[in-house]
């Protein structure tokens, strides 16, 4: 007869997992404040990256120096007593907790609060506007009779569904590993917004030139 000898560390692993955290951008002092939230609700917490594991939390420092990015490509936090993890993936945040108590889903209830006050504005919008400034383009030449015009615009577009889906997959998510009063660039701060500035821009020039052209 088989004998089973009881183990202290046994310890059930996060079976149910919660997807639906926004769209972010969140600096050093943001992960730092998850993590301290994972030291307040569980017993032991360590860090984990495509290259490094068992990484505590007071190590996060030499972490990042090892790492010699200005943003991590993935990090894990892992909470144990109870097991709690927190995916942060650029192409989105996961979060696993092994029961669905006030304990574990309150944990991720204040990690969420965070996330959507450090929300990308205007995620979905960039998107659409790679694809709908030719695609309007397009429907404008349809109107003037410009087939050629059109042939080129709804190509561009078609080639835009790409970048698009890619900024969507790789962008979902950004973790700085500076804090964010350090972050100075203007670009970095205001990508979208300059993004959304400059096809606004080209939109309004394309505008103008066909309505010259053909009203003028």
């Amino acid at each position: 007869m088989p004998t089973w000898s009881h183990s202290n560390n046994m310890e059930k692993t996060g079976n149910k997992h919660i997807e639906d955290f926004p769209p972010a951008a969140l600096h050093l002092n943001d992960l730092e404040e998850i993590i301290r939230l994972f030291e307040e609700n569980c017993e032991e917490v360590t860090l984990k990256t495509s290259e490094y594991e068992n990484v505590k939390p007071s190590e996060l420092p030499e972490l990042i120096q090892k790492l010699h990015l200005s943003s991590f490509e993935d990090i894990y936090i892992v909470g144990r007593s109870p097991y709690v993890t927190l995916d942060l993936r650029s192409f989105g945040i996961k979060a696993y907790v092994s029961e669905s108590n006030s304990i574990q889903l309150g944990l991720i209830a204040q990690i969420k609060d965070l996330v959507q006050n450090r929300k990308k504005k205007y995620f979905n919008v960039i998107p659409n506007i790679f694809i709908g400034i030719p695609m309007l383009a397009g429907f404008t030449a349809i109107y003037l009779n410009e087939w050629g015009l059109m042939a080129i615009a709804f190509g561009v577009s078609f080639l835009m569904i790409w970048p698009a889906v890619k900024y969507q997959m790789s962008k979902t998510l950004v973790v700085h590993t500076v804090p964010k009063k350090q972050e100075l660039s203007f670009l970095k701060r205001k990508r979208d917004e300059v993004i959304i500035a400059i096809s606004s821009a080209f939109m309004g020039a394309l505008f103008s030139l066909l309505l010259v052209k053909y009203l003028g």
